[in-house]
């Protein structure tokens, strides 16, 4: 099996500074508390993943009542918001960061072409593939495809109708919808029918229903298709840092849109008999966020010390990643 640790990417070239964050930390505040749902301890809650009801308390995140599930080791958001609703009223305003031209390029070059080049590596790769991208977003793996791999054909599934504009704008074909398990379109079935890859990249956490999703594409996708998914993972640093200053959330755990932070448990658990693990890519921030965190608690706006220490990121982030504690993982499953 594959194994792949550490990824070269620097936050402040996507303009992601200590001004960003600042914002980025006051709208996550704002959005998660008018769309708070109280938590109801007489409630018989059970894990989404492995549906056991066993916890013990991770955080509370502005009234998000995070705890760690006993049996598969994922940390789960248990009052959950009204999921629809709250992506119905958040429709493009998460994803305004994203709707950048330049910003988009460099996401594209930084983000997107490693992620696909590695699965790449980690695949039984031909020319004609059809790969489908669902919650593809503005398209930056679909770009990346048209870019540089010219025999694979590329398509989206996406609901923000911003971020599909975007995407159109640029030549890229990007249907409008979103896998409900219990009524996915015929027009959706049939991609994922067809599809020799599909990927996720980090949609699983803001599923009500992740298991129900994945037998989904147990249920239609062929057999040696690939599924790839990329999710938030823990245990990681990140976990750490939200754990220790949960009022300066913005990403990882990160109430209300991230109802999941998944343990690699949880992912065999998922992938059951059906599919067969090939390659694990770990990469995170939690070294930055560890920074980052410091300088805003100490209301510290710039230093040269604190840019000397980002620059030295991901080699010290790498090995992170390697022990065993990195934030984000790419699991690339075979369907048997």
């Amino acid at each position: 099996m594959l194994q792949k640790y550490g990824k070269n990417v620097d936050m402040r070239f996507l303009k992601r500074d200590i001004v960003k964050i600042k914002e980025m930390i006051q709208n996550n505040s704002e959005f998660s508390r008018e769309n708070l749902v109280r938590f109801n301890e007489k409630l018989n809650y059970e894990c989404r993943i492995c549906h056991n009801k066993n916890f013990s308390k991770f955080t509370n995140v502005h009234g998000y009542e995070y705890v760690q599930c006993i049996t598969c080791k994922s940390i789960i958001l248990l009052n959950i918001p009204d999921v629809k609703k709250l992506y119905e009223q958040n429709e493009s305003k998460a994803s305004m960061i994203y709707l950048n031209e330049e910003v988009f390029y460099r996401r594209v070059e930084t983000i997107a072409v490693p992620k696909i080049q590695f699965i790449s590596e980690a695949i039984e790769w031909h020319n004609h593939c059809l790969w489908c991208d669902v919650g593809c977003g503005v398209g930056e793996i679909l770009t990346g495809l048209k870019q540089n791999y010219h025999g694979i054909e590329g398509i989206g599934i996406e609901i923000d109708s911003a971020e599909i504009q975007f995407g159109l704008d640029k030549g890229l074909k990007i249907i409008k919808g979103f896998i409900n398990p219990e009524n996915t379109p015929d027009e959706i079935i049939e991609i994922i029918c067809k599809a020799d890859i599909v990927s996720m990249m980090n949609v699983l956490e803001h599923i009500e229903k992740p298991d129900k999703t994945v037998d989904f594409y147990k249920r239609y996708m062929k057999s040696g298709a690939y599924l790839v998914i990329e999710v938030p993972r823990h245990p990681s640093l990140a976990s750490f840092v939200n754990l220790v200053s949960p009022e300066l959330t913005y990403r990882h755990i990160v109430p209300p849109v991230h109802l999941q932070i998944f343990s690699d448990e949880a992912i065999e658990f998922m992938a059951g008999e059906e599919f067969k693990l090939v390659a694990t890519w770990g990469f995170g921030q939690g070294y930055t966020d560890i920074l980052t965190s410091t300088m805003l608690l100490g209301k510290i706006s710039e230093m040269k010390l604190y840019s000397d220490l980002m620059d030295i990121g991901n080699d010290v982030q790498k090995v992170i990643d390697e022990k065993g504690f990195s934030d984000q993982m790419i699991y690339v499953l075979r369907k048997k």
